[in-house]
């Protein structure tokens, strides 16, 4: 009997010691599976997220054609950046993407589109670039313009031959001598288009082509180029130096056009006016409104304390969706000392960073690189233009 017993401790004992070895042996080979088994469902969240932003239009479904007088980010109880037509996959909303870029005025704030997207354990950064590099480069004098484009791919820089590109400039001028009648500089612009050009093996394009400013003096000068690679189009614009860029801001809301300036001291305001708006929808300049030669008054924009924003409605302009508006305004520029009368005429294009070579924005923090779970990219139309949005996504 003891015998029996004894067996039947040891038979326990040994079958204890299987039982542990075999727990002890597996959580190597398990954790390493389940590991593989979480990365892949945290990369499965990372795509559903990444597609719902794309392809989800949000809720209201038109939030991004609210003018900002009216708009809260309150407005939004769903997030989506594509537009509300349904035969449409991966067209994003220009509207909704700039809510997200707006430098000044109501958009939508990162940690609230997190608690929409119940990411509270997950950071993301959003970013939109151009699928191409592209160089570009103006001079303008009374006499003429010179450009050049270089194109280059993005992921290593290698030439782009035969990139199509189409330019048009615009110069603005102030006159040598004041108006007899007004006792003011007049002020110009000389709008003109050329193309398409073609680059070279190199990814190279450029020419010199005629301005007659004949008895002005230039002021600033922009060019605006659509260029085509494979049938993936991009809105480049370039321009001679103007510090006031930084200060000035367009964005585009349904049908509402809004500038967005950086107030001057209201101890010494100097006068703005809007003297012409014109809409690029990748083939035609559309005039909107133009107050030289007297066809119409233009718009005075007053001062206001820190940013001010002018608005101007022009029905069907969600309908056109322009890839660029192109304002003409008139400024005085404070403490000009370079020869040109003070008030002068001032180019203005938006509503994205046109200029920048390669992100056009990025919205949400910079990722620490080590908790990175997932990097995807997609092609998105904006606008007729064509975009690489990219997701980082990390765990917090």
């Amino acid at each position: 009997m003891a015998n029996a017993v004894y067996d039947h401790l040891v038979a326990i004992v040994v079958i204890g010691m299987i039982f542990v070895g075999t727990v002890v042996a597996l959580p190597a080979v398990t954790y390493s599976a389940l590991q593989t088994v979480d990365q892949q469902q945290l990369r499965n969240t990372a795509l559903n997220v990444f597609d719902s932003m794309l392809l989800g239009v949000g809720s209201p479904s038109e939030w991004g054609s609210i003018a900002s007088e009216n708009f809260s980010q309150t407005n939004v109880t769903l997030f989506g950046l594509a537009t509300p037509n349904p035969l449409s996959k991966f067209v994003l909303s220009s509207g909704k993407v700039q809510r997200l870029n707006i430098s000044a005025g109501p958009g939508v704030g990162y940690e609230y589109i997190r608690g929409l997207l119940n990411l509270q354990d997950f950071g993301f950064r959003l970013s939109i670039s151009r699928p191409f590099r592209v160089a570009s480069y103006l001079n303008v004098t009374e006499s003429l313009a010179h450009f050049s484009v270089t194109v280059t791919r993005a992921e290593d820089g290698t030439p782009i031959p035969k990139a199509e590109v189409q330019v048009t400039t615009v110069v603005t001028a102030s006159s040598v001598a004041k108006n007899k009648t007004t006792g003011e500089y007049d002020l110009i612009y000389n709008m003109s288009s050329y193309g398409p050009y073609y680059t070279d093996l190199a990814g190279n394009c450029h020419d010199d082509v005629s301005v007659d400013l004949s008895g002005y003096l230039v002021n600033y000068a922009i060019a605006i180029m659509k260029i085509n690679v494979g049938g993936m189009t991009a809105t480049v614009v370039t321009q001679t130096e103007n510090e006031i860029t930084k200060y000035i801001k367009v964005n585009v809301f349904g049908d509402t056009m809004e500038l967005t300036f950086r107030n001057e001291s209201v101890d010494n305001p100097s006068e703005r006016r809007v003297k012409a708006i014109r809409a690029f929808d990748s083939e035609t300049f559309y005039k909107l409104f133009d107050s030289f030669g007297g066809s119409s008054p233009d718009y005075k924009i007053t001062n206001g304390e820190g940013y001010i924003t002018w608005t101007m409605t022009y029905s069907g302009l969600e309908a056109l969706d322009p890839q660029a508006l192109l304002f003409m305004l008139q400024l005085t520029v404070p403490g000009a000392h370079d020869g040109l009368p003070a008030r002068r005429l001032v180019p203005i294009a938006g509503p994205y960073g046109f200029g920048d070579p390669e992100e056009i924005f990025g919205f949400g923090p910079n990722p620490g690189s080590e908790n990175i779970i997932a990097i995807m990219r997609r092609l998105v139309v904006v606008s007729g233009n064509t975009y690489v949005a990219q997701i980082a996504f990390w765990r917090e």
